[in-house]
């Protein structure tokens, strides 16, 4: 028969859900201050791209499949022409 693991630090299931979606409503309202940087890093790489650049991502473990994850994202759209 499975069992339910511990939940941290003895809280309730609730508790360890609501506090993880604290932690993640807390990073959105931060990259929400940085939509500017973010549309600085964009304007980059497109002006790479477009003068014949490359973008190189890599990274290890999970970064690393963040990295395939992204150049997936940027592929894909150039080979069916998709809009964004």
């Amino acid at each position: 028969m499975l069992t339910p693991k511990a939940t941290q630090a003895g809280k309730s299931k609730s508790a360890t859900i609501e506090s993880y979606l604290r932690r993640g409503a807390s990073l959105r309202e931060t990259v929400i201050s940085m939509t500017g940087e973010i549309e600085k890093a964009a304007d980059i790489i497109a002006n790479g791209f477009r003068n014949g650049g490359r973008l190189y991502a890599f990274g290890n473990g999970g970064s690393a499949a963040d990295a395939q994850h992204i150049v997936a994202e940027f592929i894909g759209r150039f080979l069916c022409r998709q809009r964004p």
